[in-house]
């Protein structure tokens, strides 16, 4: 062994007068990762997910040219677990259920765009822009890599930890303007009237603190969380998503709470968690005005200005013209759509708005599949969500009674699943890595969900 240790010591020292010092990191972390990964899948997803959703800011994460770290790890530990499957004897497709039906139907389309983009529309944006698909390969890593139901229990409360960490980064943002999460994610919240208050943007993350606040909430009335323990952080996660100042996941993390507390309780349930987000909105408001006025008055602003800012234009008419050049190009080439990494609006819009992408990239999610790939690629995101709510239903049948009683769980999966599903509209979160991440997160749950229960199986209340 220590013969071993030396020979590595002397072949990294050599590699580290070869090449870059960054290069040699990420060849000795990514060796490492994959190696622990092997008996211990969770470990490998969640140094995907510390990258992808910036628990480590991207200024300390190594580049790859047009790929970055998490590109590569992830295609590397799902071979890896692939095979490990496979040597145990046990059967990939049976562990993935419905859901391997969009991942075929993804394969195949991304795989004829770039044939496409290859040999008969070349550009130089398609790696850059397809890479983003590899991290669908996130949802087969968790159905094959968490095997048991301790391990869920951990992936869970990991998942809440990332949420948890998200919402204080964008909480510092907001409140001391300091950038965290990417250069770009703390930015005036307008540009005349509160270019004093700053807009944190934690993108696919939002969606992970909004799963962990509605864990959060079904654990607190299942009375297996600590009050001591669950109020904190319901706040900070609250605070999080509130100063993301976005209209549009206010309206839609409301609507997935509403059927969350439908699917945990009933009518009953959803006129409980009306009341009580009332009596939480009025709490933060007024900490607000207390500790930061400006703050509380923008978030009022923003809540009241809907009306406005659909009559001024703005970014809702921005993305109205995106809409309409999408869909001029998917008319013209319905077959292959502009192709992956294609452009289809003029250029001088992109310098207009500063972006250097800006003439392939699009807001609304659930336009990019044809205007990438054609219109049969259309139903993409429909499949993913009629497998998801599929898995949620064949789970609920067989684990919502009993000692397991983990509809209180699955609730809060499906109830935080609603919310990209209706945001997409003005994000892309089936196009963005951050988006697919959260997206396959929340699949991967109601996939372990139907096989292993609940992750806190309800034997006995605890106060």
């Amino acid at each position: 062994m220590a013969g071993g240790a030396i020979g590595l010591a002397i072949i990294l020292g050599a590699l580290s007068s070869l090449l870059p010092l960054e290069i040699v990191l990420i060849a000795v972390a990514g060796i490492a990762v994959v190696s622990l990964s092997v008996a211990r899948p969770f470990i490998g997803l969640f140094a995907i997910f510390v990258l992808v959703f910036e628990i480590l800011p991207p200024e300390y994460q190594p580049g790859m040219g047009k790929l970055r770290a998490y590109d590569v790890m992830v295609v590397f530990l799902t071979a890896v677990v692939i095979l490990w499957t496979i040597a145990r004897g046990q059967s990939v497709l049976k562990a993935l259920g419905s859901m391997i039906w969009p991942l075929l139907y993804l394969t195949v389309c991304l795989t004829v765009s770039f044939v496409y983009v290859r040999y008969f529309s070349p550009n130089e944006a398609a790696l850059s822009e397809g890479r983003s698909q590899f991290l669908w390969l996130i949802l087969p890593l968790i159905a094959l890599g968490i095997d048991s139901r301790v391990r869920f229990k951990y992936f869970v409360i990991g998942a809440m930890t990332l949420g948890a960490i998200v919402a204080l980064y964008s909480s510092l943002e907001s409140l001391f303007n300091v950038k965290i999460l990417s250069q770009k994610s703390a930015a005036p919240l307008d540009v005349f009237g509160n270019s004093d208050i700053v807009r944190s943007f934690s993108g696919g993350g939002a969606y992970i603190m909004i799963f962990a606040m509605f864990l959060s909430i079904n654990l607190l009335v299942e009375r297996r969380m600590k009050i001591l323990l669950g109020f904190p952080l319901l706040a900070l996660l609250s605070l999080g998503l509130a100063v993301q100042f976005g209209r549009g996941l206010w309206v839609a993390a409301a609507g997935g709470l509403l059927l969350s507390a439908a699917i945990h309780r009933g009518w009953g349930g959803v006129l409980r968690i009306v009341a009580v987000s009332s009596v939480a909105v009025g709490l933060l408001l007024g900490g607000m005005a207390i500790v930061k006025p400006r703050v509380a008055q923008a978030l009022i602003e923003r809540v009241t200005g809907i009306g406005e800012e659909v009559e001024s234009g703005g970014s809702f008419g921005f993305r109205k013209m995106e809409n309409r050049y999408a869909l001029a190009a998917i008319e013209k080439s319905p077959i292959f759509g502009v192709g992956i990494g294609g452009i289809y609006k003029p250029t001088a819009t992109a310098a207009a708005f500063g972006f250097s992408n800006e003439a392939t990239y699009i807001h609304n999610a659930w336009l990019w599949y044809p205007l990438k790939f054609g219109l049969w690629a259309s139903l993409i995101p429909v499949v993913f969500i009629l497998c998801f709510y599929r898995e949620v239903y064949k789970g609920l049948r067989s684990h919502h009674a009993g000692q397991d009683r983990g509809a209180w769980f699955i609730a809060a999966v499906a109830g935080a699943f609603l919310v990209p599903v209706i945001t997409s509209y003005t994000q892309p979160e089936w196009s963005s890595p951050q988006g697919i991440a959260a997206l396959a997160i929340l699949m991967g749950c109601a996939l372990l969900y139907g096989r292993l229960g609940s992750p806190f199986p309800l034997t006995q209340k605890r106060r």
